[in-house]
């Protein structure tokens, strides 16, 4: 379990809730229905970084719970259909907004959410061995507290001759963006010319919705090789 219910979190100067539980797991991982019921929701279209991307809702066969699957790479039901509890609904991934998939790792996990009547509760505590896990949770916030108060890293960018980019296919560059980087000066570092900024512009048009606004931790793709107008 990487992240427990309800403890407020701020990722990249934003505060938020956590409404769920967070069990980290490799992309793939099978995650099951947890009981009889019906598939309320899917979501298979997201915007990369943004929300819980890929997701699936199923409303139990007691109706007053609803169980939120997270983040998923796959999913295997629609909506309205009726599952037994162990059935296969999806497999886990990073889709939506994982911070370290952002930054470069993979970050795969499940969100897994619960509703009681509509309203968000945490999930261990209707888990059969759920005292065990509200100890884990109470650790874990307890060390998310003593981090908050260690003093800050300096960090210290080291500049070369080189664009610093983080891999490549055999089209593209993948380069993370920094602060204070804009199109036009990536476009400079790496074609020695700032009016391509629009070649990189539509390779990363499911990312980039403004051309004057790029975030730090995104993964660009650079073309190797751009026409000239």
């Amino acid at each position: 379990m990487t992240a427990p219910f309800g403890i407020s979190r701020a990722y990249f100067n934003r505060q938020s809730i956590h409404n769920g539980v967070d069990f980290a797991c490799p992309t793939g991982t099978e995650l099951f229905a947890i009981s009889d019921g019906v598939i309320e929701n899917v979501k298979k279209f997201y915007t990369p970084h943004v929300g819980y991307g890929k997701n699936v809702s199923l409303r139990c066969k007691n109706e007053k719970y609803l169980s939120f699957y997270g983040h998923c790479s796959e999913i295997f039901v629609k909506e309205g259909q009726k599952v037994l509890q162990g059935q296969i609904i999806a497999r886990s991934g990073a889709t939506g907004f994982c911070v370290s998939a952002m930054v470069g790792g993979k970050g795969a996990h499940l969100h897994w959410g619960l509703k009681r009547y509509d309203k968000w509760v945490d999930p261990l505590e209707y888990m059969a061995n759920h005292m065990t896990n509200r100890e884990e949770a109470v650790n874990l916030q307890s060390l998310v507290e003593k981090e908050k108060e260690m003093p800050k890293m300096e960090i210290i960018e080291i500049e070369g001759e080189i664009p610093d980019v983080d891999g490549e296919d055999e089209e593209n560059y993948f380069y993370l963006v920094k602060k204070g980087d804009t199109l036009s000066g990536i476009s400079k570092e790496f074609y020695d010319d700032a009016d391509f900024w629009n070649a990189i512009f539509k390779a990363n048009k499911e990312i980039i919705e403004n051309s004057d606004k790029i975030y730090p931790g995104q993964k660009l793709r650079i073309p190797k090789s751009v026409a000239i107008n």
